[in-house]
């Protein structure tokens, strides 16, 4: 009795785990002035609870995040969600459940006209 008990609490705990999201990292985004969208998890039902984007390029850029509720699109510097982060800084984006779906699903980066910079990407 106390093996069955046992081994329904294992697989209790295995299928949680394996329900989970692999956090997201990309060390190595290119950002120019054509956005590069990218692809954080691919569901439409369930996203990471928070973004960090880090701009380790000498120009600024601009990132636009998409829940699993939004279509994901090119960001633009106009736009009224695009952060915008200068050479050397980081934005942590936490996910609010409340107006945000489920959690975010992909990032959209872009420079100004002519510029370039590289940025990382986490996201759990």
């Amino acid at each position: 009795m106390r093996r069955a008990i046992m081994l329904a609490l294992v697989g209790i705990l295995c299928a949680g785990t394996t329900w989970a999201l692999t956090p997201f990292r990309n060390n190595a985004v290119s950002a120019t002035d054509t956005s590069q969208t990218i692809t954080l998890v691919a569901s439409t039902t369930t996203g990471f609870k928070g973004v960090t984007i880090v701009n380790d390029g000498a120009n600024e850029i601009y990132a636009c995040i998409f829940s699993n509720t939004e279509t994901a699109a090119a960001c633009t510097a106009a736009s009224t969600r695009a952060v915008m982060l200068k050479s050397g800084d980081a934005a942590e984006i936490p996910h609010n459940a409340s107006s945000e779906g489920n959690g975010f699903v992909a990032v959209s980066i872009i420079c100004s006209a002519g510029e370039t910079a590289s940025a990382r990407v986490w996201a759990q």
